[in-house]
C-alpha cells in the first residue's frame, strides 16, 4: 500500500510537473504573442512618426518654396520695373524724334521746292542773258562790217549784278540744310529696338504672373493644411479633454480636472495647460500638486490620450509606485474596466496591482547568478489552493 501511495504521488507530481510545463509553454507562447504585438505597435508608431516627419518636411518645403517664390517675384518685379522705365524712355525718345521729324518734314519739302524753283528761274535768266548778249554782239558786228560804225561805250552792257532773290533763296536753303544737320543722325533701328523691348516686357510680365500664381497656390495649400491640422487638433483636444475629466474623477474619487490652451485667442499654438482640483483642494495648476497627485494627474492624461487613440495592448511600467493603497485601488478598477478592450502589461511591485492580473510573470534566482522566469495563472492557483 505504501508503494502504491508513493507511486500515485509520483504520478501526481509528474502530472503536475507536466501541467506546469504546459502552462510554461503556453505562457511563453503568450509572451511571444505579446512581444509580436509590441513590435507591431512599435512599427505602427514608427510609421506614424515618419508620416508626421514627412508632413513637417512638406510644410517646411512649402514654406521654403513660398519664400523662394516671393524672392523671385521681387526680382521679377524689379526687372519689370526697370524694363518699364527703359520702355517708357525709348517710347518717349521715339515719340520726340517722330514729332521733330513730322515738324521739319513740311519745311524741308518747302525748302526743296523753293530751291528747285530758284534753280529754274536762275537757269531761265542765264539763258535769256546769254541770248541778249549774243544778239548785242551780232548787232555790234553788223554795224561794224556793214556801216563801219561802232556802238558808243555807254550803249555797251555793264556787268549784271546777281539777283537779290536768288541769294535770298540760297541763304534759305543753306539755313534749312544747317538745321537738318543740327538734328544729328537719326536712329533708324529705334522701331526695332522698341519692338524688342516690348517683347521682353511681355515675357517678364508672363513670368511674373506665373510666379504670382505659384505663390497663390502655395499659400492656398498652406492655408488648407493649417485649416485641416487646426480642425483635427480641435477635435482631438475636445475628446481628450472630456476623457481626461472623466478619468481624473475616477482616479481621484471626485474633484475636477481639465485641459485648456495657454493663449487660445492670440496664439492657438502656444501650448496646453493642465488644471487640476483634487477633492478638498482649490483649483490650481498641475505643477503645484504633490508628487502622488502629479503622478495621478499624469496617469489620467495618459489614459485619456490612450482612450482617444486606443491600441491592442498597453504597457505600464511602475506607474503605481508613487500611489497609496486607496489610489492603487481606484487605478486597478480603471485598468480592469479598460481591459475589456485592451490588454495591459503591468510592471509593478505592488501586491494590490498584482491581484487584478489573470497571469503573473516573475523572475526568481534559485541559485546565485542564475535567473528563472516563473509564470502563474491566478485562476488555476486559486482553484488548486481551494482544492
Amino acid at each position: 500500500a505504501a508503494r502504491e501511495t508513493a507511486a500515485q504521488r509520483q504520478a501526481a507530481a509528474a502530472a503536475a510537473a507536466a501541467r506546469r510545463e504546459e502552462r510554461a509553454q503556453a505562457a511563453a507562447a503568450r509572451l511571444e504573442q505579446i512581444q509580436a504585438r509590441m513590435r507591431e505597435t512599435a512599427a505602427q508608431q514608427a510609421a506614424r512618426a515618419a508620416e508626421a516627419a514627412a508632413a513637417a518636411e512638406e510644410m517646411a518645403s512649402l514654406a521654403a518654396a513660398s519664400e523662394a517664390a516671393r524672392l523671385a517675384l521681387a526680382a521679377a518685379a524689379e526687372a519689370s520695373r526697370r524694363q518699364d522705365e527703359l520702355q517708357a524712355q525709348a517710347a518717349e525718345q521715339l515719340a520726340l524724334w517722330r514729332a521733330r521729324a513730322a515738324e521739319l518734314e513740311p519745311r524741308l519739302q518747302q525748302a526743296r521746292q523753293a530751291a528747285g524753283q530758284a534753280r529754274e528761274r536762275l537757269n531761265a535768266c542765264e539763258i535769256r542773258l546769254a541770248r541778249l548778249a549774243s544778239d548785242l554782239e551780232h548787232l555790234r558786228e553788223t554795224l561794224l562790217h556793214e556801216l563801219g560804225l561802232e556802238l558808243a561805250p555807254e550803249l555797251l552792257p555793264a556787268e549784271l549784278p546777281a539777283a537779290d532773290w536768288f541769294q535770298v533763296e540760297q541763304e534759305a536753303v543753306a539755313g534749312l540744310n544747317a538745321r537738318i544737320a543740327a538734328l544729328g543722325p537719326v536712329n533708324m533701328m529705334a522701331l526695332e529696338e522698341f519692338q524688342e523691348t516690348e517683347q521682353r516686357h511681355q515675357f517678364l510680365a508672363a513670368q511674373r504672373q506665373d510666379l504670382m500664381d505659384s505663390i497663390a497656390d502655395t499659400q492656398k495649400t498652406i492655408q488648407e493644411l493649417d485649416q485641416v491640422t487646426r480642425k483635427q487638433f480641435a477635435e482631438a483636444f475636445e475628446k481628450i479633454n472630456a476623457y481626461f475629466q472623466e478619468t481624473f474623477q475616477t482616479l481621484f474619487g471626485g474633484g475636477q480636472g481639465f485641459l485648456r490652451l495657454t493663449d487660445a485667442e492670440n496664439n492657438p499654438d502656444g501650448g496646453v495647460d493642465i488644471v487640476a482640483q483634487p477633492p478638498g483642494k482649490k483649483l490650481q495648476n498641475a505643477l503645484l500638486l504633490s508628487g502622488g497627485e502629479k503622478a495621478m494627474t499624469a496617469l489620467a492624461l495618459l489614459i485619456a490620450v490612450f482612450r482617444f487613440q486606443p491600441s491592442p495592448f498597453c504597457v505600464l511600467d511602475e506607474v503605481d509606485a508613487p500611489l497609496d493603497e486607496a489610489n492603487i485601488g481606484r487605478f486597478t478598477r480603471l485598468v480592469r474596466e479598460m481591459s475589456a478592450q485592451t490588454q495591459f502589461v503591468l510592471i509593478t511591485h505592488s501586491r494590490r496591482t498584482m491581484e487584478i492580473a489573470p497571469l503573473l510573470y516573475g523572475v526568481t534566482m534559485p541559485q546565485s547568478g542564475v535567473s528563472r522566469i516563473v509564470s502563474v495563472r491566478m485562476e488555476e492557483a486559486r482553484r488548486l489552493a481551494a482544492s
